[in-house]
C-alpha cells in the first residue's frame, strides 16, 4: 500500500518470482563481522533451498508475498523490506531465531576434574546442543544421570 493507503498491483516476472525492481527483501545476521545478505534464489520447491538462502513467493488472490528462509544458525536476523524503493510500515525488523530441539549427539559433558574422591562431590556441565550444533541458550530439557 502506498502512503494513500491505495493497493499496488505487483505482477510477478516469471511464476511465482517477485520483479526485484518492485520489492526489494535484504536478510542478514546480526552481530557477525562477516554477515553478508542473503542470495534470494528461484525454486520449484522450498525443500531445494539451500543453507541461508530464501525464496519470496507472490500469493496473487491474497496479494502476500511469503518469505521462505532457510539457515542452520540461530541468532539474531535483520529484515528490511522495500517495495519501489520505499520502506513499508514494519519493514524494518530484527527477528531472532531459535535452535531447534536438542540433539545428542552434537551434545557433549565438560568437566574440569578428571577424577573424583569418593564422598566429594564435583560439578559438570551439559553442553547441549541442537541438530546443526547451535547451543542451546534456554532450559527445559530433562537428563537421567546414571
Amino acid at each position: 500500500r502506498d502512503r494513500f493507503k491505495n493497493n499496488y498491483d505487483i505482477n510477478p516476472a516469471s511464476g511465482n518470482v517477485l520483479s526485484l525492481v518492485a520489492l526489494k527483501i535484504s536478510i542478514s545476521r546480526l552481530y557477525d563481522e562477516d554477515a553478508a545478505e542473503f542470495p534470494e534464489v528461484f525454486v520449484e520447491d522450498t525443500n531445494q533451498l539451500g543453507n541461508d538462502e530464501f525464496y519470496v513467493q507472490y500469493t496473487g488472490s491474497s496479494g502476500r508475498f511469503i518469505v521462505f528462509l532457510k539457515t542452520e544458525s540461530a541468532g539474531d536476523y535483520h529484515f528490511d523490506v522495500a517495495l519501489r524503493g520505499t520502506r513499508i510500515k514494519n519493514g524494518l525488523v530484527d527477528i531472532p531465531i531459535k535452535p531447534a530441539a536438542f540433539d545428542i549427539t552434537n551434545s557433549y559433558i565438560e568437566s574440569p576434574v578428571r577424577t573424583i574422591s569418593v564422598g566429594q562431590s564435583y560439578a559438570f556441565f551439559i553442553r547441549a546442543r541442537d541438530v546443526y550444533g547451535n547451543p542451546l541458550i534456554s532450559g527445559g530439557d530433562n537428563f537421567l544421570i546414571d
